[in-house]
């Protein structure tokens, strides 16, 4: 019977402790409030994915977090919603602080999941192993997951639906003369 007494009381401060941090009665850095917007600038952590997620549905918040992220935009208008593939709240990704070889359509979530890469991955690599950042990504190709895994049989109705994921191809480039 205690036992249950004292695990009421631990949820009840827990619940107590979540409803501070989300009205912000409890100071908490932004890099741990799950409710406070995206910073592509600061190092991802155990948080990132969850509000990568919240970009999904909540337009106002995306161009938000955008702001931060280097990115060059633009708001693609939404496909028919009985198109094959219907596209909602798409971007056209424009320029990143790396040169891009064209531009590509993308998802809230993806474009800002682009930058994350961008500046906590692939700069960061590129430095350690050959001393120099990237230049420019090449962007060489998007294929269906469907193609990948086999190809289409028969008309476009045998392709699996939903059908989220695809397999992008990119090369990145550095300065050329400082590698010789």
């Amino acid at each position: 019977m205690a036992f249950f007494k004292v695990l009421g009381v631990l949820l009840l401060l827990a619940g107590g402790l979540l409803v501070g941090i989300w009205r912000g009665w409890v100071p908490l850095p932004a890099e741990w409030n799950p409710w406070a917007p995206l910073d592509v600038q600061a190092a991802p952590n155990l948080l990132t994915r969850f509000k990568l997620g919240r970009l999904q549905d909540d337009p106002a918040l995306c161009d938000q977090v955008l702001k931060t992220s280097g990115l060059r935009v633009s708001h693609q208008a939404d496909s028919p919603a009985d198109a094959a593939c219907p596209l909602r709240n798409t971007l056209r990704v424009q320029g990143a602080e790396v040169g891009l070889s064209s531009s590509f359509l993308a998802s809230c979530p993806l474009a800002v999941a682009f930058a994350l890469f961008e500046r906590h991955s692939l700069q960061p690599a590129a430095q350690a192993v050959f001393g120099q950042a990237v230049t420019r990504v090449d962007h060489l190709a998007v294929l269906p997951a469907a193609i990948c895994m086999g190809g289409l049989k028969g008309d476009s109705a045998s392709m699996p639906r939903p059908m989220p994921w695809t397999l992008p191809g990119f090369a990145w480039r550095m300065d050329a003369a400082s590698m010789c």
